[in-house]
C-alpha cells in the first residue's frame, strides 16, 4: 500500500482497503495518529469517545472519480471535557472535498462555464460556484496581503 500512500501524498492518514467500480475508486484511510490536541485547553487528548466515516472527493486517479473514506474520530478531552472531531490538514471541517480538488475545481472555472464544470465533475452548479467565489475571495485576500 505504500504505493499508494506516495500517489495520494496526503499527511497523517493510513490506507486500508482500496475497492474499484467502473468509474470509481473507494479508498478507506484513517489517521496514523492516536491522540489530537484540545482546540480549547490545548491539552493532548487520547480519549475517544466515537467513529465516524466522511466521504471526501478527492482528485481523480487514472481517470476514475476517487472517493476517501476517511474514518474519523471524536475525542472527548479529560481536562475540560471538550468533544472535538479529529481534523486532518487536506480538507477543512465538515467539507466533501480535499483542498486540493476544490482548488482543481476554481481553477477549471477560468477557462469553462461553471455549468460545463459541474457536468463535467458530476457536481451541482451551485456547490462549482461557491468552491469559485470563495477560492476567488482567497486569491483576493492573498493579494492584497502581499502587496
Amino acid at each position: 500500500m505504500q504505493w499508494i500512500n506516495e500517489l495520494l501524498n496526503l499527511t497523517g492518514i493510513e490506507i486500508g482497503k482500496i475497492e474499484q467500480t467502473e468509474t470509481s475508486v473507494f479508498i478507506s484511510c484513517s489517521s496514523i495518529f492516536n491522540e489530537a490536541i484540545c482546540p480549547e485547553c490545548k491539552e493532548t487528548c487520547t480519549r475517544v469517545t466515537k467513529y465516524y466515516e466522511r466521504t471526501i472527493r478527492d482528485l481523480s486517479i487514472f481517470g476514475k472519480t476517487t472517493i476517501l473514506k476517511l474514518e474519523t474520530r471524536q475525542y472527548c478531552c479529560q481536562k475540560c471535557f471538550t468533544y472535538f472531531n479529529e481534523n486532518f490538514d487536506f480538507v477543512l471541517p465538515k467539507y466533501e472535498m480535499t483542498e486540493r480538488y476544490r482548488e482543481y475545481v476554481f481553477h477549471s472555472c477560468k477557462g469553462q462555464d461553471i455549468k460545463q464544470v459541474a457536468q463535467k465533475e458530476g457536481i451541482s452548479w451551485d456547490v462549482v460556484n461557491t468552491i469559485f467565489q470563495t477560492w476567488v475571495k482567497k486569491k483576493d485576500i492573498h493579494t492584497s496581503l502581499t502587496k
